[in-house]
């Protein structure tokens, strides 16, 4: 009982649990011990007291706005005016009523400005216009973007109408769509002979299109706004407008609220006093109010209200005021008393507050971004709406860097945040009122809002009071909740959002440090695979938003007629517009329904999965859009139902199918499904086309716009980050990368580094284009430091809150985010030096300068003021040590380090690598205790991870590394890992026996074979199989011995010999050890080639061939004869030998019908013209012989990766993928993405399709055959066969029906592109055609560049040549096939500098056409 009693008396004295409503004089009060609102009893003129700061808030005053001017005077007409462009009739209106038009521009009040007249009767509204005009340029008849050309425009409250004036005598008055306003009369007429020439007109409106004016009388004042449109082309150019001039000055199109107040006068230019019942205009002081009482429920004033300006009819609603319980807020709620059928047009309800010192105060909005901080004064602001159907953050708020007040929107879906002026104000100080919007032109449901006050913190307080109410509505799911469901979430935690690369760049980025990555593409299934092996995320951009009219649902693609969206006026809705090189328009998509979103995606992304490994997607503009309505009858949704919509989809992405999920942009409501967004990190504002994805070409195109409001850490603040960071990744937008603009302006790269630092989130890149290249060794190590100095430390602050963010000096340079681990980022973006003080160090920060201290982090960037502005960089976690010293040593606990040092610690124990001349002493036990008495190894690595040879040998747990003019990379091995044998293969030498006196032999006596195998690890070496064969693995077996055991440090010799004359050519002898776990150092094998001559005499078989050997470059090119292959010759041991001894392997290939085929490729310095060589052939079963050729290539029969003897790829689903030229250091470049069939009826960049037939149909020394059928988008059955030899593969295609473009090569890496009718390109991503595709009738292109060259031929006519450089991939190069059936040969091989390789070849092939 005592508890009991204690309790209630808790409760009685408990801050919010007794608030009070009361009536004070002409005004009621709602207070508790937060807040004191008084609400006006007559016009509901509200004020707030918030106690904690004292500061007073309050509406504009009544009795000021009572005395407001009327702007625009409209004087009653005597008699109806006649519309003829005359201005005899308006001679009477005096000169103080006439509306002026500022000049604008150049030559201004000659070219663009002038003014008007209005007047009215009970009908119609007219106004005369005068415009001086030095170049007109109306339109043409269509009417459809009349504000292009000369014209004139004008608001009537929300009614927007526009004048288009056509010079055909078709001049029109029209809606913002173009349509035609019924029973209006225009007319113009040029002014030639004036001083100032131009144009008049006249118009005339019946009222009825003015709901403001419904029951016209003088006195009535209403909102005005009139404006001109001004186009001066150039001689042949297009008309398009390039200014404009309106009144007031300070129009905002679509708010009212900052129109001119218009009033009707009588004839005489009388009208009555202002009134609540005549002021009809946006800023009408407040409404006609009634029944204000206390509410039954505690805590809340309730009263009636009539809306009417803006209005088809009177909305009655019915206003609830309510202090919220233990908050300082109020929330204000409206219902409509005639039902939710009620039609209505926008409004704002309740108007703005305004603090006692406005002109300290800044706004902080998420407006397309993750956070604005401008003053309040800002053009940006200035009577601009955000929050528009809840925006990024449904909430807006002011302050003045402590004390504030946010504006939330309880129901976001029907309204926004309007920042509003109080009249007479000379500044224009903007404060947030409430504006709401009809549901498909109804009332439709509560409208809900919430004013939240705060005493201190800033916009960071605000934001803390945002996130508890979005906690309280289930928006904030954190990282650690997601992952419970999803672990690989957690991949996210330091990944670089990579586009345009390829799998066997993610394995470099890996070997070079990057733990974590989220790559973009389409890849083959099992490259897809060694990407997520590895540890990376791997997605895919998908789009349900912008659809192409398709009868087959897949990305991008729906029956528009029964998926599209259906506006009021019933017609679809346009969306994404692609644009050429000069931005002009090509083909415009549509806008998909919500409501059928996510049972396309329900088709689409399970088809995708089933062959994909993907764990992560992309859903392009569903979160970047704003919220629409449908009017299909289908899929009908007004803004909350389409909200919801959304919501699933992001739901069935990211919970149902389990997906990592990623949107472009981010919305409060998807925080929940989505793991990632891309571009909150961009500030917007950008000056150059970056939606599609255009690289600027100079520093001119970054204008000052997007440098303050796009990028200027002074006016931003992190509200996403604030609010979400623990629950979802921020990156920057995909037009506007870390290093998008670095060409240019390399310091922007650099703050944005800073800015990822401050919010706790990872950088986004292209691989290869549209900024830094990974292709070029110094912008990769740029890349690589990016990645260094954000990943690492957003792998430790994810999943932290971050619970506030600061200012530390006056002109918001120097900035501070504290995260809910202790862990703090102090960032220096001014110009002054920043000093930071961390124990017993001092760090002095520059320009983009940073210092990190948290329970698991430590890190800084420091200008070092030298003659190259060298950077002194430290990273240290419990996973990660970096140090770049450029002088001098760093000195760390366990650690001594200069130069440029990295240490990334894994299952095994760490990677370490050091740059030119960098030295690195490791205490292992000082600096990891883990590491303490463990048995420790070191390996040498190659550039890309893999394993060169064991490293020094450590002692006493000391670590001492130096690396020389090179860089150097080590595995460190600890414990277990280190504790294992290692068998390697340490030498093999193969040596041809000629006999004791060397002899004149035609083969050597034999082949002698010597092997030696070490254990070079720290344990002993158990069952493990020693091999020699000869060509390969699967080649004959020439000794096999089994090892029992092998202690560390031992070594075993092996001998063996073949005889001479079993093998002849070109042939290799490798040793190799097999195992389980047996070695640390790569693959126990060694390989050691060697040459014999090929001897006729060897084969019992010979048979004369003929045939012709081209000019030009002939080696490798296939020559296939039809032969009948003698019945007792073993045809899998053939050669063709040439005069002078010069010899090849040969293929038979079998038939359905006899005779069958005869392969071989012409090898190096076989005679030109008509040639006379010998088939060798031994005899089936022939025991002693000469061994036969292996084949040298690997070849899965399922396509999965293929090797040659220049290249590799894929044959993923019949369509040749990745396909990467052979490095000299034994690593792949991947050249080209795939080669595909081309077309806007299959897809233009991609070649999806069900697979009907695929089969592995030859294999031999010579060449592989593959053949498939596939049935492609819209039903085209394209068939191919593909012939692959050592250095090039041909590709026979066709397709029914008929497509000319099937084999479009989609190149990955920049290059030079040459075609053979003359004529090169650079390929870079930019550029589109160049004047390069689309011309002449070339046989033959070529691109190539330093580390690779590659060739196409036409074996069958050519015509057409397409070339398409724009994007991730380069060139886009394809021959058009004019037959049915097409023959390609494509040539890879090293780089070079010029394309004589391939003028050379085709010599060659072209003769061997004509023969």
């Amino acid at each position: 009982m005592k508890t009991l009693l204690s309790f209630c008396l808790l409760l009685a004295v408990v801050p919010w649990a007794r608030g009070e409503v009361r009536r004070e004089g002409e005004a009621w009060v709602l207070e508790d011990t937060q807040l004191k609102v008084t609400v006006g009893a007559e016009n509901a003129h509200l004020t707030v007291l918030d106690k904690a700061s004292g500061t007073l808030w309050s509406q504009a005053d009544p009795a000021q706005h009572a005395s407001n001017k009327d702007d625009v005077r409209a004087r009653r007409a005597a008699k109806p005016i006649v519309v003829d462009g005359n201005p005899e009739e308006w001679s009477r209106i005096p000169h103080d009523d006439y509306i002026w038009l500022p000049w604008m521009g150049d030559n201004g009040e000659a070219n663009c400005s002038g003014g008007a007249k209005v007047m009215w009767d009970d009908t119609m509204f007219y106004l005369y216009v005068r415009i001086r005009d030095d170049n007109v340029a109306f339109g043409g008849e269509a009417t459809e973007q009349w504000w292009e050309s000369d014209s004139v425009e004008f608001w009537v409250d929300s009614v927007q109408v526009g004048l288009h004036l056509a010079p055909t005598g078709k001049e029109v008055a029209v809606d913002s769509h173009g349509k035609a306003f019924a029973g209006s009369k225009l007319a113009v007429r040029l002014v030639k002979t004036d001083h100032l020439p131009g144009y008049e007109l006249e118009v005339a409106m019946p009222l009825e299109h003015f709901p403001v004016l419904k029951d016209a009388q003088a006195g009535i004042r209403f909102s005005f706004a009139l404006g001109l449109n001004d186009a001066d082309p150039q001689p042949g150019a297009p008309v398009k407008r390039d200014r404009q001039s309106y009144s007031p000055r300070n129009w905002v199109h679509s708010a009212p609220m900052t129109f001119s107040v218009a009033v009707l006068t009588d004839e005489e230019g009388q009208t009555p006093a202002r009134s609540s019942e005549n002021d009809r205009s946006a800023k009408a002081a407040g409404r006609r109010v009634s029944e204000m009482k206390p509410d039954a429920r505690p805590n809340r004033l309730t009263y009636k209200c009539v809306l009417q300006e803006g209005q088809t009819a009177e909305v009655p609603l019915d206003v609830t005021l309510e202090l919220v319980n233990g908050k300082a807020a109020i929330d204000v709620e409206l219902e409509c008393r005639s039902g939710p059928e009620t039609t209505i047009k926008p409004f704002n309800y309740p108007f703005a507050l305004y603090p006692s010192k406005p002109e300290t105060y800044f706004v902080g909005v998420a407006d397309y971004t993750n956070g604005r901080y401008l003053p309040v004064g800002d053009p940006f602001c200035r009577s601009k709406e955000f929050c528009l159907a809840g925006g990024d953050l449904p909430f807006l708020l002011v302050t003045d860097g402590q004390q504030g007040l946010s504006t939330t929107l309880l129901t976001p879906w029907d309204g926004s945040v309007q920042m509003q002026t109080r009249g007479g104000d000379p500044d224009k100080l903007g404060f947030p009122g409430f504006r709401w919007y009809p549901a498909k032109g109804m009332w439709a449901r509560a409208r809900k809002g919430r004013l939240s006050f705060f005493a201190n913190g800033g916009y960071a307080t605000a934001c803390k009071i945002y996130r508890e109410l979005a906690q309280e509505q289930g928006l904030v799911r954190t990282f650690t909740e997601k992952a419970k469901q999803k672990p690989n979430v957690r991949k996210l935690f330091g990944a670089v959002n990579w586009w345009g690369g390829s799998p066997a760049f993610a394995l470099e980025a890996k070997a070079a440090g990057m733990t974590h990555g989220l790559l973009n593409g389409r890849p083959s299934p099992e490259s897809m695979a060694e990407v997520v092996a590895q540890g990376w995320l791997m997605s895919e951009y998908d789009n349900y938003e912008d659809i192409n009219d398709s009868e087959v649902i897949d990305r991008a693609k729906s029956p528009v007629k029964t998926h599209a969206v259906v506006k009021a006026d019933g017609e679809f809705m346009t969306a994404w517009v692609t644009r050429d090189k000069d931005m002009n328009p090509v083909h415009t998509f549509m806008k998909q329904c919500t409501g059928v979103m996510t049972e396309c995606a329900r088709i689409v992304i399970p088809q995708v999965l089933a062959t994909y490994p993907y764990n992560t997607r992309f859903l392009d503009v569903t979160t970047a859009t704003g919220l629409k309505e449908c009017y299909s009858p289908l899929h009908p949704c007004d803004r909350k139902r389409d909200q919801a919509n959304r919501e699933a989809l992001c739901a069935y992405v990211g919970d149902e199918l389990g997906l990592v999920a990623g949107g472009e942009h981010g919305r409060y409501y998807d925080v929940r499904f989505l793991d990632y967004h891309e571009g909150m990190m961009g500030g917007g504002c950008y000056s150059w086309p970056a939606g599609y994805l255009r690289d600027i070409e100079s520093r001119e195109e970054i204008d000052e716009r997007y440098l303050k409001y796009g990028i200027d850490p002074a006016y931003r603040v992190p509200m996403f980050e604030l609010v979400f960071h623990d629950c979802v990744v921020d990156y920057w937008y995909w037009g506007a990368t870390n290093d998008y603009l670095h060409k240019f302006a390399p310091e922007i790269t650099d703050r944005k580094t800073a800015l990822n630092v401050l919010y706790g989130t990872p950088p986004m890149m292209w691989v290869n284009s549209h900024g830094l290249r990974w292709s070029e060794p110094e912008e990769r190590q740029l890349m690589i430091e990016i990645y260094q100095q954000t990943c690492k430390l957003h792998e430790v602050i994810a999943d932290q809150e971050m619970v506030s963010h600061e200012f530390l000096t006056p002109d918001r340079k120097v900035q501070r985010s504290t995260f809910a681990d202790g862990t703090v980022c102090t960032v220096n973006f001014g110009d002054a030096v920043y000093k930071v003080t961390a124990g017993e160090r001092e760090f002095s920060l520059g320009t983009n300068d940073f210092y990190v201290k948290g329970p698991r982090v430590e890190q800084w960037r420091l200008r070092t003021g030298g003659a190259n502005d060298e950077r002194d960089v430290y990273i240290r976690t419990e996973q990660f040590l970096l140090v770049q010293k450029p002088a001098g040593n760093v000195r760390q606990q366990g650690l001594v380090a200069s130069g440029n040092v990295s240490l990334q610690r894994d299952e095994a124990g760490a990677r370490i690598s050091l740059g030119n001349g960098a030295t690195l002493d490791l205490d292992l036990a000082d600096y990891c205790s883990d590491w303490r008495g463990k048995p420790v190894a070191l390996l040498v690595l190659d550039d890309r991870g893999n394993v060169r040879c064991r490293g020094p040998v450590v002692r006493d747990g000391k670590v001492s590394l130096q690396a020389g003019d090179q860089d150097a990379r080590y595995a460190l091995l600890v414990g277990d890992a280190a504790n294992a044998p290692d068998l390697v293969v340490s030498r093999l030498d193969v040596k041809l026996d000629r006999g004791p006196d060397g002899g004149d032999r035609a083969f050597p006596v034999a082949i002698l074979i010597d092997a030696e195998v070490k254990n070079l690890g720290l344990a002993m070496a158990q069952e493990a199989v020693f091999r020699i064969q000869l060509d390969g693995t699967s080649g004959p077996v020439l000794l096999e011995k089994r090892i029992p055991e092998l202690a560390a440090g031992g070594e075993l010799l092996f001998h063996t010999s073949l005889p001479g004359n079993r093998a002849d050519g070109r042939r290799q002898i490798v040793a190799s050890i097999s195992g389980t776990e047996l070695t640390q150092t790569g693959p126990a094998q060694k390989t050691a080639p060697f040459r014999t001559p090929t001897v006729a005499s060897a084969f019992p078989i010979r048979q004369e061939l003929h045939f012709h050997v081209p000019v030009g470059n002939a080696e490798g090119l296939a020559i296939e004869l039809t032969y009948p292959l003698p019945a007792e010759a073993d045809p899998a041991n053939l050669r063709v030998l040439f005069a002078g001894g010069i010899s090849t392997p040969a293929q038979f290939e079998r038939g359905k019908e006899a005779p069958g085929k005869l392969v071989f490729v012409l090898p190096a310095g076989a005679p030109a013209g008509n040639t006379q060589a010998e088939l060798l052939a031994v005899p089936k079963g022939k025991e002693g012989g000469v061994y036969p050729p292996d084949s040298p290539f690997t070849v899965p029969e399922d396509g999965s990766r293929l090797v040659f003897g220049t290249y590799s790829l894929t044959l993923h689903e019949g369509t040749l993928t990745d396909i990467a030229v052979h490095q000299p250091d034994g690593s792949e470049l991947t050249v080209v993405s795939s080669i595909i069939e081309s077309s806007q009826e299959t897809g233009w960049s991609a070649e999806p399709g069900q697979l009907t037939d695929f089969a592995l149909e030859q294999l031999g020394p010579v060449r592989a055959v593959f053949r498939m059928s596939k049935t492609l988008q819209g039903g085209y059955k394209l068939t191919r066969r593909f012939l692959f030899y050592a250095d090039r593969f041909e590709v026979i295609s066709a397709c029914e029906p008929h497509r000319s473009l099937l084999t479009r090569t989609m190149y990955a890496v920049d290059g030079i592109a040459v075609k053979g009718s003359g004529g090169q390109a650079v390929m870079d991503g930019v550029g589109d055609n160049e004047d390069f595709g689309f011309a002449g009738q070339p046989q033959w292109f070529a691109a190539f560049g330093p580390k690779y060259r590659s060739a196409c031929f036409a074996l069958t006519p050519a015509e057409g040549f397409t070339y398409w450089d724009s994007g991730t991939h380069r060139g886009q190069m394809g021959l058009g096939c004019p037959g049915t059936t097409e023959r390609r040969v494509f040539l890879w091989g090293p780089g070079t500098e010029n394309a004589d390789f391939a003028e050379k070849t085709w010599k060659a092939y072209a003769e061997t056409l004509e023969k």
